[in-house]
């Protein structure tokens, strides 16, 4: 990261005075759980969507057979 940051108008930012923060145990830990719950949920979206399209084409195939008959 550049130590000044320029807005392009009057205002600049000096990062010199900061020291670079590690992160601690528990933050690293809170990341790793919100990736596997947003994992998680991506993978359940999926599932859904999967689930509505069966039911969506097997209630067309229903009404399909209803109507030719």
């Amino acid at each position: 990261m550049p130590e000044t940051v320029n807005t392009g108008g009057v205002k600049s930012f000096d990062y010199s005075k900061l020291e670079r923060q590690k992160l601690g145990d528990e933050k690293k830990r809170e990341i790793r759980e919100a990736y596997s719950l947003a994992a998680e949920r991506k993978r359940k979206d999926k599932r859904n969507k999967i689930i509505v399209w069966i039911i969506v084409i097997l209630i067309l195939i229903v009404l399909g057979i209803l109507f030719l008959k």
